[in-house]
């Protein structure tokens, strides 16, 4: 089921997150919220069948997260934050989960 549309868009979502890493390393920059708008899409993608960019962008956006010198919690709105944060990697590990299945099930 899986598409090149999804294949691309999960691509462009890694080299995204690729660029997000760097920039969460700067107490200036916002950019580890990125990771509560990457994870969905990683989500979606890994569902769709794109596992592998989808586990990268995954392990990109938790790096991001222990990288960033912003404390999450000290941030407004952090039980917001923090719950899609965690929706976010259940998500991405349901996607993983189901599309190893359909993989085992097709093989």
């Amino acid at each position: 089921m899986k598409t090149r549309l999804v294949e691309a868009i999960a691509w462009t979502a890694v080299v995204v997150s690729l660029v997000m890493v760097p920039l969460s390393f700067a107490p200036f920059t916002p950019a580890v919220l990125l990771t509560a708008l990457l994870l969905p899409l990683a989500a979606v993608t890994a569902w769709r069948g794109a596992m592998l960019p989808s586990a990268i962008v995954a392990v990109l956006c938790a790096s991001a997260l222990v990288a960033s010198p912003v404390a999450i919690l000290d941030t407004p709105n952090s039980f917001v934050l923090v719950m899609l944060l965690s929706c976010g990697f259940l998500a991405v590990s349901a996607g993983l989960f189901n599309g190893w299945r359909r993989s085992r099930r097709a093989g």
